[in-house]
């Protein structure tokens, strides 16, 4: 669920400082009812602004808006209909071919779905996912949290398709919305590695694009036995797939 606040990002940043340093007042005092006053006012402070909910703010109606979030956006011109696409992409159980980062893809529902992603080496964490919009052939969008924290973060990824101008062709644009735990502190420190991101996610298109194009079939045939591709060319394609690799 998307976390909201009604604190700006300015009024955010300057809550924590004073909110530090009424702590540190407060504890300075030592062991005195002005002094543990002084420190939960301060621990209140470093909160507001940390998860940017103000209580007052909400009693008073001042709006909420969503969490600041990481972002990256990119696009890939694929030789296949809007139906092939939309098909491919709404296939959970291929993620795993194409993406080096998602492992142990499983359907948990109808449109629900439980995966890994692999972070730095070995580490990987268990993600929730579903589908939240899905237009036949036009768009998906899809919700993901992890499974091992409070649910403050989540991955919100849209899927736009749309015909090429000489109508040969499909785009397929993706927008990735990352919002981390830890609220401001954690969105600071996940804008560091929002190129890191952009990358992954060029890599995975583009592996995308060479899988879909080589007539690689989707778990769900080969599951039935109906392959349409011939093994010779699969193979060939899924030899030189390999994670953070650049790939024309």
């Amino acid at each position: 669920m998307t976390q909201y606040c009604n604190v700006g990002i300015q009024e955010r940043w300057l809550s924590i400082g004073s909110g530090a340093l009424l702590t540190m007042l407060g504890v300075r005092r030592g062991a005195t009812l002005p002094g543990l006053l002084i420190a939960l006012g301060g621990g209140y402070l470093i909160y507001r602004g940390n998860s940017g909910r103000c209580l007052m703010y909400r009693s008073l109606g001042i709006n909420e808006q969503p969490e600041p979030a990481i972002e990256a956006v990119g696009q890939v011109t694929i030789a296949g209909t809007r139906d092939e696409v939309y098909n491919f992409c709404k296939d959970i159980g291929y993620w795993s071919e194409f993406s080096g980062y998602v492992t142990q893809v499983s359907s948990t529902g109808p449109g629900r779905f439980r995966c890994g992603i692999r972070l730095l080496g070995d580490l990987t964490v268990s993600v929730d996912g579903a589908i939240v919009e899905d237009v036949p052939g036009r768009s998906i969008t899809w919700h993901l949290h992890s499974t091992q924290s409070l649910r403050e973060d989540e991955v919100v990824c849209r899927e736009v398709l749309s015909d090429t101008a000489d109508a040969q062709g499909t785009d397929l644009h993706v927008r990735l919305e990352v919002r981390p735990p830890g609220g401001l502190l954690g969105v600071t420190v996940g804008r560091w590695f929002q190129s890191t991101l952009r990358n992954c996610l060029e890599d995975d298109l583009r592996r995308f694009k060479r899988m879909l194009e080589a007539g690689q079939p989707t778990w769900r045939q080969r599951e039935a036995g109906t392959e349409v591709a011939t093994e010779s060319a699969a193979a060939a394609a899924v030899a030189s797939w390999e994670p953070g690799a650049a790939q024309d």
